[in-house]
């Protein structure tokens, strides 16, 4: 829907929809998407007047693969964006998308196996000069297997800080988050934790 006040030149409007492919041919990647749907879903406002445009919700879901929500601001000289993801089972995910690509290729990744769910929380301001990105990565029950590298850790879970500014000079007083992983079980080769 679409809701214009001529009066205060500014709109707000509503979009939900259904997205739908076939099939994804990505290089030596492809996938069949037959019983796969996507949502997406945008409620927001532009004022022409101050030439800005605001996302109240920004919702994306792909069932079994991620889900996230992008609330949005930009105008001419600043975007800003604050979201999370949430994917899917890596494993249910990785099997359906990648395993048969991969089992293609002569790569080590062949033999890859991915367990448990990653989630983010994140902020992005871009403006003309500079882009800032701070967040945080938060693995939940993750496992990872690769047998040819002899390598498998079971039950990751913590809090991975993110922080990406590319001003110029950086500031100073950049705080330093400290970060968190747990495991399970850790196999590295020959040693194990």
């Amino acid at each position: 829907t679409l809701t214009g006040y001529p009066a205060e030149q500014r709109f707000d409007f509503t979009l939900a929809s259904q997205l739908a492919a076939r099939e994804i041919l990505l290089g030596p990647f492809y996938a069949r998407l037959d019983d796969h749907q996507a949502s997406m879903a945008i409620e927001g406002h532009a004022d022409l007047t101050s030439r800005t445009l605001t996302t109240r919700r920004l919702t994306l879901e792909i069932p079994e693969l991620a889900s996230a929500g992008l609330p949005v601001s930009a105008t001419p000289e600043t975007i800003t964006l604050d979201g999370a993801l949430t994917t899917g089972n890596l494993g249910v995910a990785f099997a359906r998308y990648l395993r048969k690509p991969l089992e293609n290729q002569d790569s080590a990744l062949r033999e890859l196996r991915l367990d448990g769910v990653l989630a983010a929380e994140f902020s992005l301001r871009k403006t003309a000069d500079n882009l800032s990105i701070q967040g945080v990565l938060q693995p939940r029950e993750v496992g990872l297997s690769l047998a040819s590298a002899n390598v498998e850790i079971t039950g990751l879970n913590g809090l991975l800080p993110l922080s990406y500014r590319t001003e110029t000079p950086a500031p100073s007083s950049a705080a330093t988050q400290p970060g968190q992983l747990t495991f399970a079980a850790c196999r590295m080769g020959p040693a194990a934790l």
